[in-house]
């Protein structure tokens, strides 16, 4: 079988919109992984994700939706049985544009989302499964237990 979900940790959001609100439907959360040593700053419609800082959400990155890890077009379509949406509230499909190795064995990954931007920053062994220019969906829940990440 093979693994569709190539980054999965719970993050404590730390703050929203640092440098100010810049769209009216948009929310920059900056959090920090509970897990792992990874900052995310990420992007999210405001109306669809409504998260604060203090809340924990659950993210996930995955190279496709589909649970046995069967690749996909990027395209969702109603009647594909079973997928990773089903576990999740939020979802972006987008693609991973720049890798950075910024000092010791630390990596800086960025992702674009029509627009909306996730930028990760951490171990490069956690995030090695993150290519530049694959493409990659984000899935987000709110809460997280202090287990870590769930088993797919």
């Amino acid at each position: 079988m093979v693994q569709s979900v190539l980054f999965e940790d719970i993050f404590d959001v730390r703050a929203l919109n640092e440098n100010g609100k810049k769209f009216e439907r948009v929310n920059r959360v900056h959090s920090r992984g509970t897990t792992y040593d990874v900052d995310l700053v990420i992007d999210v419609n405001a109306e669809l994700f409504d998260v604060r800082a203090g809340e924990r959400i659950s993210l996930a990155i995955a190279s496709t939706l589909s649970t046995d890890g069967t690749p996909d077009d990027g395209s969702y379509q109603v009647h594909m049985g079973p997928s990773l949406l089903d576990q999740y509230d939020y979802a972006m499909h987008g693609r991973v544009f720049s890798i950075k190795h910024i000092e010791n064995q630390n990596v800086e990954v960025q992702a674009s989302f029509g627009g909306l931007l996730c930028r990760l920053r951490g171990e490069q062994a956690q995030l090695e499964a993150l290519q530049s220019d694959m493409m990659i969906y984000v899935l987000m829940r709110k809460g997280g237990s202090d287990n870590g990440p769930m088993d797919m």
